[in-house]
């Protein structure tokens, strides 16, 4: 949760120099990923601040959050803060976060599940659904090579882009009992090998079913109906009656 000055709840704080927040908002529409390329044990000097922000030659870089191995999230500004990341000025689109670790070390378990949870933080936060297609575009989760000429974050972002494509193939269950009752996946494949889809045709077969119980239950509901009419009187017949010259009498 987005707490509301602006802060992860589960983030440990550590503020950045007031010096580095440019005096308006981010969007928000944009979430930026980068690499540390170094320790927090390096990084890290006494009263918890970054060295990079106490060096005068990095200013005015700036950054949201910085996520350690073991996936603690220390944060330096608001999520909405106006930094300078992600591109040769201050980025406007987004909140920038650094991983710790250098190029060729993949992100940790712990680092991943930690930004699983800031895209949810900021995607509960802002009603925006952030998707991962590679390019620096609104409601995008980008990585700095995407935004200026750098190789950051040097690759390392392919276990957190992976856990995003699992979750988007997790079976369904209703498939796996389907599956399971048309014989088994090598059942299948054996099937179509022959040109056939058995799915395919066990889905058109659903459709054709579908369609004969939609007519049954038009037939039944009209029977009932007819039914009823008979009983109230109503027999949709002429009742009883004779005929006389000009007229006909009930």
């Amino acid at each position: 949760m987005i707490t509301q000055d602006g802060f992860h709840d589960f983030a440990v704080r550590e503020l950045l120099p007031a010096d580095r927040i440019y005096p308006w908002r981010n969007t928000m529409r944009r979430i930026y990923h980068h690499s540390l390329e170094g320790q927090l044990g390096f990084y890290r000097a006494q009263l918890g601040f970054y060295r990079a922000y106490n060096d005068p030659a990095r200013h005015p870089t700036g950054w949201t959050g910085t996520v350690g191995y073991n996936g603690t999230l220390y944060q330096h500004a608001a999520v909405w803060a106006g930094l300078a990341h992600g591109g040769p000025n201050a980025n406007p689109h987004g909140p920038g976060y650094e991983a710790e670790g250098v190029a060729g070390e993949p992100l940790t378990a712990a680092q991943v599940a930690t930004y699983r949870r800031i895209h949810a933080d900021l995607a509960a936060h802002t009603g925006f659904t952030y998707v991962r297609d590679g390019t620096n575009r609104d409601f995008r989760l980008v990585e700095h090579g995407e935004a200026a000429p750098t190789a950051c974050p040097s690759g390392r972002y392919a276990p957190l882009w992976e856990s995003l494509n699992e979750e988007e193939e997790l079976p369904d269950p209703r498939i796996d009992k389907l599956i399971k009752a048309l014989g088994g996946k090598d059942a299948i494949d054996a099937w179509n090998e022959g040109g056939n889809s058995l799915l395919l045709g066990y889905a058109l077969e659903q459709q054709k079913l579908g369609k004969a119980v939609a007519v049954i239950e038009s037939l039944v509901a009209h029977s009932t109906e007819h039914v009823a009419n008979h009983a109230a009187g109503v027999t949709g017949m002429v009742p009883e009656h004779s005929h006389q010259p000009g007229k006909v009498v009930r």
